[in-house]
């Protein structure tokens, strides 16, 4: 008699499932879990991408007062224009030619590597992208180092002679392909707000900080100031 009571009760307990309720809790524990470990992740692979651009500026600005020192103190052209006459410091124009063509620039021979003219954060399967007429770099150098002229051949800065803190690269806006129809461009062109909101900036003393676009835009209306520094305006401005 024991024995045919205690059976039904066993296989009662032992084909118990989840309830609804339970199912419905167990998958908003999931989704909870995923809202904050997601986030996370990108901000997390973000900061590394932002490392990875002051790692690949570092490199640059070094390589830049490496030229530096060894062409009397002057700035390596900036690829202001087209001019195949002459190299700047990402090639020699033309700028379709394939990514190798890097290797005509002025900073190459500084031991430079493709990889170090590129964020890794800079799509390359946008429409943005494929209009670009630059495709080398991610980054762009001030135009005030050629005075913001278009060059029959190249002449530039003393770099000794200006502010330590003066900006001479930084990260363009992605989603503006005008801005890479060279090497160079003005200020207030645009920049990048992939990096926390903003852009890797090296300065000429050797420095590399990371800036946001507001900063960068308060920093476009100080004229002459970091940006602005074309020694031969008073206002530091493209003539």
């Amino acid at each position: 008699m024991m024995k045919r009571l205690m059976t039904p009760m066993l296989a009662q307990s032992h084909g118990r499932g989840f309830s609804i309720v339970e199912l419905l809790l167990t998958l908003v524990v999931i989704c909870l879990l995923i809202s904050i470990v997601l986030p996370r992740m990108a901000s997390a692979r973000s900061r590394a991408h932002q490392l990875n651009c002051v790692n690949n500026q570092k490199q640059l600005v070094a390589a830049m007062e490496m030229y530096a020192r060894e062409n009397d103190d002057a700035a390596p052209h900036p690829n202001w224009d087209f001019n195949p006459n002459f190299a700047g410091w990402l090639c020699r124009p033309p700028f379709e030619k394939p990514a190798t063509n890097v290797q005509t620039g002025l900073l190459w021979k500084y031991s430079l590597t493709e990889r170090v003219f590129t964020c890794p954060q800079d799509k390359t399967n946008t429409s943005s992208f494929s209009a670009r007429r630059q495709k080398y770099s991610s980054y762009i150098m001030n135009g005030a180092a050629c005075f913001f002229e278009t060059q029959a051949r190249p002449r530039t800065v003393k770099i000794s002679t200006l502010r330590e803190d003066a900006i001479i690269l930084w990260q363009a806006d992605e989603r503006n392909f005008r801005d890479f129809n060279d090497g160079a461009s003005k200020p207030d062109e645009g920049v990048t707000r992939m990096h926390a909101n903003g852009s890797t900036i090296a300065l000429l003393g050797g420095a590399v900080q990371h800036i946001t676009a507001r900063e960068f835009n308060q920093q476009i209306l100080r004229k002459p100031g970091r940006l602005w520094w074309n020694p031969k305006k008073i206002d530091g401005t493209a003539p």
